[in-house]
């Protein structure tokens, strides 16, 4: 069975196996840049108003969705609750509701009656946030305004919780935390400003608490663990490292994250060589990701190995395309030691 996306371009991916497999379930592509003018400014330009976005993006979805054959009616039900609530993290990252609607999709197009369980799994994806690691939150009222949305005071409240975590009110989260607990409990951000709160402010144990919270809720995101790390190590809690490491090894097993995350491990903690060689196994495996530079890359800073830094970002830049360049330079922007290896702009 192989599952393919219907975009604005095809009908389906068609790959070397296709003519192999029993059956080929495809999916509409999904999109809403409409609330994130940022993405749709450098994906279309000037002319990418948010008006026009949303326009465009419930367009293209009607003709993924025909394409793809489905059964569920995924652009008239963003039409008709977008206006009432947010239904995406990014444009390209839908949350839990629209992600039961995508299973339910997938599951009508099997063979066979599977009714019985897909209530319960609607149930459960309703309930959760789909892919929240990046997230183009919070949306300005004055955008929702121009849209002619009303996300009501809940997302009032969602908005004050973030724009508190950016702004570093950590007092101002710590006053609202039963609060946001109550109202946003199943969103990785929700946690994530909680366990910095309270790493800032130093209330270690319902620091830990927020961190296995997040953990328990997103354990692919990658600052979920580097951000645990930074409280454990900023209170001197070692048996807390310990256990977090081990939690890692636990979860991932022999996945490749395990070493994007021992990588950035051993290099809090100055295990420098430690560091080298597994951010060189997660390079190795994730060659497409120009995020699994960074980590290799410091480590081979830290242990003052210049010329093989040059050597590696020399033939990485030797060989990206023009999007390929734009993902390493993002990726290096946040460090200066690397961004200077790079080509002037």
């Amino acid at each position: 069975m192989q599952g393919t996306q219907s975009t604005p371009m095809s009908d389906q991916l068609m790959m070397s196996y296709s003519a192999l497999v029993d059956q080929v379930i495809r999916y509409p592509h999904l999109q809403f840049y409409a609330a994130s003018p940022s993405e749709a400014l450098s994906r279309f330009g000037p002319k990418a108003t948010p008006l026009r976005m949303l326009s465009m993006d419930l367009s293209i979805i009607e003709m993924c969705q025909k394409r793809s054959g489905t059964k569920v009616d995924f652009a008239g039900y963003i039409r008709s609750n977008a206006p009432q609530r947010s239904l995406f993290h990014t444009a390209l990252h839908p949350n839990g509701e629209i992600t039961a609607m995508m299973v339910r999709s997938f599951v009508q197009q099997l063979p066979g009656d599977y009714d019985y369980l897909l209530g319960y799994i609607e149930w459960y994806l309703r309930q959760s946030e789909g892919i929240n690691c990046l997230t183009y939150h919070p949306v300005s009222q004055s955008l929702l305004n121009e849209l002619g949305f009303d996300w009501g005071e809940s997302y009032d409240a969602y908005r004050s919780m973030l724009e508190a975590r950016r702004s570093g009110d950590w007092g101002a989260l710590i006053d609202r935390e039963a609060f946001y607990v109550s109202k946003f409990p199943n969103d990785t951000f929700t946690w994530m400003s909680l366990m910095q709160a309270h790493a800032a402010i130093g209330t270690l144990e319902n620091g830990k608490r927020c961190l296995s919270s997040l953990l328990d809720l997103s354990p692919g995101y990658l600052y979920a663990w580097t951000d645990g790390l930074g409280l454990l190590h900023k209170h001197n809690d070692q048996t807390g490292v310990l256990e977090l490491i081990q939690r890692a090894k636990d979860f991932f097993i022999d996945q490749r994250m395990l070493s994007q995350v021992m990588a950035y491990f051993c290099l809090s903690s100055g295990r420098y060589e430690e560091a080298e060689a597994h951010g060189r196994n997660y390079h190795s495996r994730t060659p497409d990701r120009a995020d699994a530079l960074v980590p290799w890359l410091k480590a081979l800073l830290a242990l003052g190995r210049t010329d093989e830094v040059k050597r590696v970002v020399d033939y990485e830049v030797s060989i990206a395309g023009v999007a390929r360049m734009a993902d390493i330079r993002a990726n290096f922007s946040g460090w200066p030691d690397l961004k200077a290896y790079l080509p002037a702009e």
